[in-house]
């Protein structure tokens, strides 16, 4: 009904592929528990089977990709699986939970909070339902506290129940906490098993009980629960990653299968790696669609006065060397150039350091910045980086992964979780930016990376600039590595 796996490496990505493809045909959920998270993990994996796990980011990146849902601990996968034995993968993320404490209540909605799954709060249709069920001093809401009013009344309990489970949530979860059988007499908690599962008959809403303790719910009341159709789930927090991690199977099922299979590892490339400077890493990938600006790269002033007759102010111009990677750090960028006066004072500066200067025209239009980076994973194969960038890449963390090749979709979610994503939806009143071309471009690097994976080590586009709408993008900067493969 369910498979759970504890993953070290990947030895065969695309027999993975082949695998995770039947399973979905059988309808079999798959979820993981992937080690090396952390560098001492990562380490011990590889010193443990001998071969290399892969990144984590691209490790993620493929479990995604194959829809199977990532779980970070062995407790949480046990939970996972108990739930999609029961009622296999959901059909989306929202939630509700009912329990007699304000303080489970709460715990609820605390836990949720950085996880994809929510409390939607009920329509006024769905409270009134409920509100007819519970007692005066009951505050309607969801998750919701229901109090002890109605404990040990089996009939206004399966009301409760009944009309919670009825507002069509993809899990409705009962918080209840059994103590010990050899100090207490369980059948107190009798009225609210039997209320939930007759609700659950009436309703067919899926349904789990929660114990807010792992300890804290039986193992013959458990099977009792599984064989009335209701999962029983240890833990606040493992039962919310348990529904998350069903929720994103079911996502994962509802897309098309992506009809290009993985291309797993290229070749292995040897050492030394040759850096391209960024007039020729630009020109490579403004070969495949990816649009660069006007510009031109000079060996003297008189280079560089024929190269600015024919370009618009304002300039930028900056040091064309293929050791300088960061040139912002060296100071070997000079922006907002306003006439040739200045772009030569500029020129003087810069040639007494390096020998090509790269001049261009400045693009001052940008909705946003991003970065966009390539590496090739020597397990997993071809993976790309899409996040907020310019100067703030690194500050911000905000960066999303995804293997290459990509369907569109798979892209256009990468995208819209960003941080900065508000910025191309035009954030209060400004433009939004050219998603479509933004789309475009992220398909010509890929199709630049499956063309050149027999030698490509990296590319790393920084700032990529996302003009308003129907203007584009545009690569303001490229680093570009090749090697020899061995």
């Amino acid at each position: 009904s369910a498979i759970g796996l504890y993953i070290e490496g990947f030895p065969d990505v695309q027999e993975l592929e082949k695998v995770m493809t039947r399973a979905r045909e059988r309808r079999i959920p798959v979820v993981a528990v992937k080690s090396g998270v952390s560098t001492q993990g990562a380490n011990i994996t590889r010193s443990h089977t001998a071969s290399m796990a892969g990144s984590d980011e691209a490790a993620s990146a493929l479990l995604k990709r194959l829809g199977i849902a990532r779980i970070q601990d062995l407790d949480t996968l046990v939970e996972s699986l108990k739930l999609l034995h029961v009622h296999g993968p959901l059909k989306g993320n929202r939630l509700c939970s009912m329990s007699c404490s304000g303080g489970e209540a709460s715990l609820m909605a605390d836990t949720a909070i950085g996880r994809d799954v929510v409390f939607p709060e009920l329509t006024s249709e769905q409270h009134d339902s409920v509100r007819a069920t519970v007692h005066d001093l009951v505050s309607v809401s969801n998750p919701l506290d229901y109090h002890t009013f109605a404990w040990n009344k089996e009939e206004d309990l399966f009301a409760t129940y009944s009309a919670m489970l009825a507002c069509g949530f993809d899990l409705s979860m009962l918080v209840l906490d059994f103590p010990r059988e050899d100090r207490c007499n369980l059948e107190t908690w009798d009225p609210a098993v039997n209320a939930v599962t007759r609700a659950v008959v009436k309703t067919r809403a899926p349904t789990a009980v929660v114990a807010s303790l792992p300890e804290s719910l039986p193992e013959k009341i458990a099977k009792d629960l599984v064989s009335m159709g209701v999962a029983p789930l240890c833990g606040i927090r493992q039962a919310l990653d348990a529904a998350q991690a069903a929720s994103q199977i079911g996502g994962a099922w509802r897309r098309p299968l992506f009809e290009r299979a993985l291309p797993g590892p290229g070749p292995h490339l040897e050492q030394p790696v040759e850096n391209l400077d960024e007039a020729h890493a630009k020109g490579e990938i403004e070969s495949f669609g990816v649009g660069v600006p006007r510009g031109e790269c000079v060996t003297s002033v008189d280079g560089l006065k024929n190269a600015a007759e024919s370009l618009t102010y304002p300039l930028v111009l900056k040091a064309c060397d293929a050791a300088l990677l960061h040139k912002s750090d060296a100071g070997a960028v000079m922006v907002g150039i306003d006439d040739f006066d200045e772009l030569v004072v500029g020129a003087e500066t810069l040639f007494s350091c390096y020998p090509s200067l790269l001049v261009e025209e400045m693009i001052t239009d940008a909705v946003c910045e991003l970065i966009v980076g390539v590496r090739q994973d020597p397990v997993i194969g071809p993976w790309m980086m899409v996040g907020s960038g310019g100067i703030y890449a690194e500050l911000l963390g905000d960066t999303r992964v995804t293997l290459l090749p990509a369907p569109d979709d798979e892209l256009e979610t990468m995208i819209s979780s960003l941080k900065i994503h508000p910025l191309l939806s035009g954030y209060r009143g400004s433009e939004a930016g050219d998603v479509s071309a933004l789309l475009a471009t992220l398909q010509s690097v890929s199709d630049f990376v499956m063309k050149r994976r027999e030698s490509l080590v990296a590319l790393e586009i920084n700032p990529l600039l996302v003009r308003p709408k129907g203007k584009g993008v545009c690569a303001v900067d490229a680093v570009l590595q090749y090697a020899r493969a061995s």
